[in-house]
């Protein structure tokens, strides 16, 4: 069971690619040229911990809709994380995923598979951002997952052109941090080589399980 502090935390250093990807360092201090759904907002080393480069850093939540804690705020942007539920409704997908363009009930799979069972996605919050790349080039970015929680495992994910992919969950995470959650990874990086020429789309997430 979720705890009154759950608020898992991602922490987006520069993305990279040899392509025409906008303010993908966040150094604008905003979320110029991304697009964004629930809690998420461009920090910096004040957060508790430095960015991977730069100045700047996105914090991307699930912060959940519940009266903020001594620790934790009912969300950081001041927007509350959005439904990640499956629901076998047809015709019907919920908001995070309809915004990141990935299959229905996506999120739930693989909640399920890291949890080793039966899991659920409940909510999350993702940015996202369109761009052209050519096929062999490489897309690349420093990750840093914070949480203060265990089992269930909540995630954070990436989605290139429509596929799902795990970055992180609990078992990442190593203990202490100087941020408001007991426990971070500490920075890594995540890397992709593009099948394709053309326009792609990336999207980065944390869920609530």
């Amino acid at each position: 069971m979720k705890s009154l502090l759950a608020a898992l935390t991602f922490l987006l250093a520069p993305v990279i690619v040899q392509a025409d990807l906008i303010n993908g360092g966040f150094e604008t201090g905003n979320f110029t040229g991304w697009q964004t759904i629930g809690d998420a907002l461009v920090v910096d080393s004040s957060i508790g911990t430095a960015p991977a480069g730069g100045n700047y850093q996105a914090l991307i939540t699930n912060a959940p809709s519940r009266p903020s804690s001594e620790r934790h705020f009912q969300s950081y942007s001041g927007t509350n994380s959005v439904s990640a539920f499956c629901s076998i409704v047809p015709g019907f997908i919920n908001p995070l995923e309809a915004f990141l363009g990935s299959p229905n009930c996506s999120l739930t799979d693989l909640a399920t598979a890291i949890n080793f069972g039966s899991s659920l996605a409940w909510e999350g919050s993702a940015i996202k951002q369109s761009f052209t790349g050519n096929a062999g080039e490489v897309l690349s970015f420093s990750w840093n997952f914070l949480t203060d929680e265990g089992s269930p495992m909540d995630f954070a994910f990436v989605v290139l052109d429509g596929n799902l992919s795990l970055l992180a969950d609990f078992s990442t995470v190593h203990t202490g941090s100087g941020t408001p959650f007991r426990n971070e990874s500490g920075y890594h990086i995540f890397a992709t080589i593009l099948p394709t020429t053309g326009i792609h789309y990336i999207g980065i997430g944390v869920v609530d399980t």
